[in-house]
């Protein structure tokens, strides 16, 4: 890891002053000066055409602490300017009409964000300012990066310890294991990670195929059952099967259908479920097909109402339909003949039993055309995607008709009086776990569907996401108690390797992490001297040494960001964490809030006794390589409190002392000694 020695780190800082060439600025000057031999000064020479604008774009440059913001412009206070000097003046002109502003358009040449705002926004100015502003962007940086590195560290062990994450992305894994304790050098392994993230997401739906099958992860033998059909449906689909085909699948050769494999099921309300689920499909079968003609088209919905209102054609149709229910029997004692055997003297057709099959009819209907144009389109790639999804959908509602079915046909307690049927509720009470078991195998194949297909359109995020459900669905809570954490993980894989070019795969780091991983070494290290920073929030209260303006003050919280640079005497303690002494000087904590949203203006003039906190705090660094601190302790001031792009700077006028707390990021900036375990 690249550390900085403090000559270089000062180095680094005073090079932002402006370098000035005064021989050649001399020269340029004496084209509108001349020298006054009554008052011994060069001034102005207004005998001359005086060019205001190259005037102001040098003697700004030489008196730094007269020139602010004005509007679009900069403004030099010529009072002040060469205020002192015994050989140029310019005080005479404070109150004429020489013009005293400072176009932007000069700032290249003038005080203003000096060697290229395109560094970094650095501004120009003393080098007090130079020496805080940098000091804040450097802290910025290295808070960022401390957090990524703790970022990349916090996947790998995930990785270690969850087998999900080994199942399912093997690449990374893989790689991430042979990186080793080196993650926190990310930089130099992102590329090769990334190929590895694409490489894993690209099988993903090959990987959750074989996770599925294995009762290591899916311990539950309702879903692994239900699983080996979903997986196939999926297929199906992508295949472009007919839809009455994939249906007659779920309901004959499925795993599903199999009554031996229900005996596995150790919950007798799960497994009475699972035969429910099982004849729920195998009666939308029979009714589907009965609504069919040998063409595959469906009879039109406006056909089904006005027949259901004819009685000779219910009779008739319901007893084909009782022909064709034998063995179609429910966990709690309904059958399909039962149930529709108990509307034999009825006068009139039920309307719940119309509605249904009105229903039914027309959501054939729109699956049916959905599979027409998909096949139209088989050889045009260009929408056949989409038509895959209009397909898909109206498959899953079709399916969905089976909880339809048994809660207004089968279920229903019917009763004919005077040739009324009325329907009352069973109280079953293994309808509940019915519907949830069935809601969960529509959800589960609506997740594996459209991870395929995101997969297949190289939409990661939306991949991932559907994975994330998946396991939600399918996994034992226990068994994922690490949800927010996968999520997190896999959403950043995916937004690496969806990203085109290496600027949005640092955004994408920055996104998830917010991003060396030097903060470790002192906890791994027995004693170590660090120059050091700590970027975070401080909370305490203040006692103005000002004994009035203490008195007059009744509320003495203060909650305010907290950026110093200090020297740091640590102990470490391995995976439990460090402590530490830490003396610090400075306080650049309102300029570090400043550069963490605005890297680029420039920032107003400071001074010393702005910046200047000396204090100390007892630091606890936490264990486990977390880059995150907590200190108690105090300091005096600093006198800066905030920085806004219109109001300027927020300086209070007296010092105060802070007694209180610090919660923060551990950024050591160089190690002046370190001695190990």
């Amino acid at each position: 890891m690249k550390t900085f020695t403090i000559a270089a780190f000062f180095l680094l800082l005073s090079n932002l002053s402006l370098a000035q060439n005064a021989w050649q600025d001399a020269i340029k000057l004496n084209e509108f000066f001349e020298f006054d031999s009554v008052r011994f000064r060069a001034e102005i020479d207004n005998s001359t055409e005086v060019d205001e604008e190259a005037i102001m774009a040098i003697v700004s440059r030489y008196c730094l602490q007269a020139v602010s913001p004005d509007g679009e412009d900069y403004r030099v206070n010529l009072s002040t300017c060469f205020e002192g000097n015994p050989f140029i003046s310019l005080r005479q002109y404070a109150q004429s009409d020489f013009s005293n502003r400072l176009p932007r358009l000069l700032k290249s040449d003038g005080p203003t964000e000096q060697q290229g705002s395109a560094g970094g926004g650095l501004s120009g100015g003393s080098l007090i300012t130079n020496l805080a502003d940098g000091l804040a962007i450097f802290l910025v940086r290295r808070t960022k990066e401390e957090l990524n590195a703790a970022f990349f560290d916090g996947l790998r062990k995930a990785m270690e310890k969850e087998p999900t994450y080994q199942a399912l992305f093997p690449a990374t894994y893989d790689l991430l294991y042979i990186i080793g304790t080196e993650i926190y050098n990310y930089k130099a392994y992102i590329e090769t990670l990334r190929e590895g993230f694409i490489n894993d997401l690209k099988v993903l739906p090959m990987n959750v195929q074989q996770y599925s099958a294995n009762s290591h992860f899916i311990k539950k033998p309702e879903y692994r059952i239900a699983l080996e059909d979903l997986m196939g449906t999926s297929q199906m689909i992508f295949d472009g099967t007919a839809p009455l085909d994939i249906l007659g699948f779920l309901a004959t050769s499925a795993a599903m259908q199999d009554s031996l494999r229900w005996g596995d099921i150790a919950q007798p309300k799960t497994r009475q479920a699972m035969q429910d689920v099982a004849i729920s499909l195998r009666s939308l079968q029979l009714l589907a097909t009965s609504l069919t003609a040998a063409n595959g088209d469906w009879v039109s919905p406006e056909q089904v109402s006005a027949q259901m209102r004819d009685l000779s054609h219910v009779y008739l149709y319901l007893g084909l339909l009782w022909q064709q229910g034998k063995g179609l029997r429910f966990s709690n004692g309904a059958d399909f003949r039962g149930s529709l055997g108990k509307l034999e003297k009825m006068t009139q057709t039920p309307i719940s039993l119309r509605n249904f099959l009105v229903s039914l009819a027309q959501t054939g209907k729109q699956l049916n055309a959905s599979y027409k144009v998909l096949i139209s389109k088989a050889d045009t790639a260009s929408s056949l995607n989409e038509e895959y999804w209009r397909f898909a959908g109206h498959f899953f509602n079709f399916l969905e008709q089976t909880s339809s079915f048994r809660q207004q046909v089968i279920l229903p307690n019917w009763k004919v009086v005077a040739g009324k049927q009325e329907a009352q509720p069973t109280g079953v009470e293994s309808v509940a776990q019915t519907d949830t078991l069935e809601r969960k195998v529509f959800t589960v194949l609506r997740q594996i569907f459209d991870l395929e297909f995101n997969v297949r359109q190289e939409r990661y995020t939306l991949a991932v996401a559907n994975l994330t459900r998946f396991l939600s669905e399918v996994l034992l809570h226990e068994d994922f108690k690490y949800k927010q954490k996968f999520l997190k993980h896999v959403n950043f894989m995916a937004n690496v390797a969806e990203a085109r070019d290496s600027r949005e795969v640092a955004a994408a780091i920055e996104l998830f992490a917010l991003p060396p991983g030097s903060s470790r070494m002192k906890k791994q290290s027995e004693w170590s001297v660090s120059l050091n920073s700590y970027g975070g929030l401080a909370y305490g209260l203040e006692y103005d040494m000002n004994a009035e303006v203490n008195a007059a003050i009744s509320d003495k919280d203060v909650l305010s960001t907290y950026a110093p640079l200090g020297i740091d005497l640590n102990y470490g303690m391995g995976n439990a964490g460090s402590l530490s002494f830490y003396a610090q000087v400075i306080d650049v904590g309102a300029i570090f809030a400043y550069r963490f949203s605005n890297q680029t203006s420039q920032i107003p003039e400071l001074k010393f006794q702005n910046i200047v906190a000396p204090g100390g705090y007892l630091i606890y660094g936490f264990g486990n390589n977390i880059p995150v601190s907590f200190g108690v302790g105090a300091q005096l001031g600093p006198n800066l409190r905030k920085i806004d792009d219109s109001l300027g700077l927020d300086v209070t006028t007296t010092n105060a002392w802070r007694l209180g707390a610090i919660l923060s990021v551990d950024i050591p900036i160089t190690h002046f000694f370190t001695r190990e375990n």
